[in-house]
């Protein structure tokens, strides 16, 4: 048996959106009517391709081929993954040549791609597959909201505090996490769980930081004031004396 995701160049976190717009890439890229090299190649890529979407696209034989295939939803600590997914690379050029015109793209994608490269990548098809230049933001956010209820559940408090993890790098705290959701289930205890993890894995409270930042502004403000008060009046005697002199 292929294995489907493979062969759409995809991986097994990927929604059914993603694999509907990877599907069109490629279709676009091998069908024979198009396809400029050997017709037999583009014949059998494109029935490999049409059975692996058959598969993925329908819910119940999807959950029976991940299930034959050993998918899970364990989160992985490492995200390290030079490779480029073959659907993203048909389009890489339709990609760049959207950066000149819309390059707030470039920041989605990498936010996405610090999270995990495979959602990063499913963002870039889905951008090209839908044309949604206009409001990329909806796309990448609805990406980023599946990922985080796959591995993390759909506690919104959980959640947070596994992308607080992701974006700074501790991947063995997600990991933990992922795992405390995947073991206690819908019996979690929130509190519990998170205030474990947090004393395990203590998360720099950037507002905290930020409050002491406005702080200091502030007292360093309150000096320049009174040095500007301060030689203002010594100004002022320096004239009066002066005149007084005359």
């Amino acid at each position: 048996m292929q294995n489907h995701y493979k062969v759409l160049g995809l991986t097994p976190d990927v929604e059914v959106d993603v694999i509907r717009a990877a599907y069109r890439a490629l279709s676009r890229k091998y069908h024979p009517d198009r396809y400029n090299g050997d017709e037999n190649h583009a014949n059998e890529l494109m029935k490999k391709i049409n059975v692996a979407y058959e598969i993925l696209s329908n819910t119940e034989k999807r959950a029976e081929f991940d299930n034959i295939w050993g998918h899970s939803d364990d989160y992985q600590e490492s995200e390290q993954n030079e490779e480029k997914y073959s659907a993203a690379m048909e389009i890489d050029d339709d990609w760049n040549f959207a950066l000149e015109y819309y390059p707030a793209l470039e920041s989605l994608y990498s936010r996405l791609y610090i999270i995990s490269p495979q959602i990063a990548y499913g963002f870039k098809i889905l951008i090209i597959d839908t044309q949604e230049f206009s409001n990329p933001q909806k796309i990448a956010k609805k990406i980023e909201v599946q990922f985080l209820q796959k591995y993390f559940g759909l506690n919104i408090r959980i959640q947070n505090v596994a992308l607080k993890y992701i974006m700074c790098g501790n991947r063995i705290a997600a990991k933990e996490l992922n795992k405390a959701v995947n073991v206690f289930g819908n019996n979690i205890d929130v509190n519990k769980i998170l205030s474990k993890i947090s004393k395990k894995y203590p998360i720099e409270d950037g507002s905290k930081k930020h409050k002491e930042d406005i702080q200091e502004e502030g007292e360093n403000g309150e000096l320049e004031r009174r040095f500007f008060k301060f030689l203002i009046a010594f100004i002022f005697i320096f004239f009066l004396l002066a005149m007084l002199s005359y």
